[in-house]
C-alpha cells in the first residue's frame, strides 16, 4: 500500500480538537455496539475528507490495525494517539481507550477556548494601540501613509505568527524539524516548565498503558517516548530502552535522564518494588498533567498583563515618533 501524502489543508490545519473529540466519541460508541472496525470507522470518520476515508477503508481491508492506520496520517493524528490505541488493541480495551482519548480532547478543547477568551482582549488592544495613535498621519500626510505605517508594524507580527504555526504543523511530518523546534521551545523561560511537565505526563501515561497491555518494558519505553509530543525529550529517553531490555530498572533510567523530579522517580521506584508499576506510573502521570494545567493557568493569568504592558510601550513609541516628527516639521516651517 502506497504511503498517504497529506493535502495542503490537512498539513497546515490538521484535525481540530473538537473534531477529534467527535471522532473518538463516535468511534467508541460504534465499537461498543459490536460493529466491525470497517463499519465503525465509516460511521465515526464523518469529520475526515473523502480521500482519507477511502484510504482508511483500503488499509483495513489489507489487514492494518487501527494504530497502524493512525500512523499513516501524522498530519492528522499524533504518535501519542497511535500509541494509546495500540495499547488498547493489545489489552483488548480499544473501546475504553478511544473513549479516554475523546474525554482528553474534550478537555483540551475547553482549555483552548478559555485561552482564546483570555487573549481576545489583549489582542484587540494591541491592534488598537497600533491603529489609533497613527491616525494623525491621515491629517498630516495622507491615508496611504497611514496604511503604510500601520502595515509596517502589524504585518511582521502576522507573518511571525503564521510562520510559527506553519512550522509547528509541518514538524508533525518531519522529525528533524520537530527536534529543532522542541529543543528551542524547551529553552524558553517559564514556558519550558509547562512543556516538560506535559511531555513527562504523556510519556508516563502511555508507558503505563503499554505495560498494562503486556508489552515489554524496553519496547514500551521507546514507544512511550515517541508519544510524549516533544522530540527533544523523546530522543533523550529512547537512549535507555536497550538498557531497560537488559535489566535496568525504569526508575533508574528516569533518574539517569536527569529530567524527572525526585518525587516522580520515588513514585516509579515504589511501584517497581511493590509490583504495582502501572498504578504508580498512572498516578505520576496524573500528577504531572494536573501540575501542567495549573502552571498553564497561572501563565495565562499573567500573559494579558504582560501584553498590556507591551501595548503601553507601543503606544508611547507611536505617540513620541508621530508627534515628535510633527513638531519638528512645525519648527522647520517657522
Amino acid at each position: 500500500m502506497r504511503p498517504y501524502v497529506p493535502g495542503l489543508g490537512e498539513l497546515l490545519f490538521g484535525l481540530s480538537l473538537k473534531k477529534k473529540n467527535t471522532l473518538y466519541r463516535n468511534l467508541g460508541v460504534s465499537l461498543g455496539s459490536g460493529l466491525p472496525l470497517t463499519r465503525a470507522l465509516d460511521l465515526a470518520s464523518t469529520e475526515l475528507s473523502v480521500s482519507v476515508k477511502r484510504d482508511m477503508q483500503e488499509a483495513v481491508a489489507e489487514g492494518l490495525t487501527l494504530s497502524q492506520i493512525w500512523l499513516r496520517y501524522p498530519a492528522l493524528f499524533s504518535v501519542f494517539e497511535a500509541a494509546m490505541i495500540k495499547a488498547g488493541e493489545i489489552s483488548g480495551n480499544l473501546e475504553k481507550t478511544v473513549s479516554t482519548l475523546a474525554s482528553r480532547f474534550e478537555a483540551e478543547h475547553e482549555r483552548a477556548n478559555a485561552m482564546r477568551a483570555q487573549l481576545a482582549y489583549p489582542i484587540l488592544m494591541i491592534h488598537a494601540a497600533v491603529l489609533i495613535p497613527a491616525m494623525p498621519i491621515m491629517v498630516t500626510s495622507c491615508p496611504s501613509a497611514y496604511v503604510f505605517t500601520v502595515c509596517m508594524i502589524l504585518l511582521p507580527l502576522y507573518l511571525a505568527f503564521f510562520l510559527l504555526l506553519a512550522l509547528s504543523r509541518i514538524s508533525r511530518v518531519s522529525s528533524e524539524l520537530a527536534y529543532v523546534l522542541s529543543a528551542v521551545a524547551n529553552c524558553v523561560p517559564v514556558w519550558r516548565g509547562v512543556r516538560r511537565l506535559e511531555a513527562q505526563g504523556r510519556f508516563l501515561e502511555c508507558l503505563a498503558q503499554l505495560i498494562e497491555a503486556g508489552m515489554l518494558a524496553g519496547q514500551s519505553l521507546e514507544i512511550a517516548a515517541s508519544a510524549c509530543g516533544n522530540e527533544a525529550y523523546a530522543r533523550s529517553w529512547k537512549r535507555f530502552s536497550d538498557d531497560i531490555s537488559n535489566g535496568l530498572k525504569i526508575s533508574q533510567a528516569l533518574q539517569n535522564s536527569k529530567t524527572f523530579s525526585a518525587q516522580v522517580y520515588s513514585m516509579i521506584a515504589a511501584g517497581e518494588e511493590s509490583g504495582n508499576i502501572v498504578s504508580m506510573a498512572s498516578k505520576a502521570a496524573d500528577y504531572l498533567l494536573d501540575e501542567a494545567v495549573q502552571q498553564r493557568k497561572r501563565l495565562m493569568a499573567v500573559m494579558p498583563v504582560v501584553l498590556l504592558l507591551l501595548i503601553g510601550i507601543v503606544v508611547a513609541y507611536q505617540v513620541i515618533s508621530i508627534f515628535g516628527g510633527y513638531s519638528c516639521s512645525l519648527r522647520g516651517m517657522m
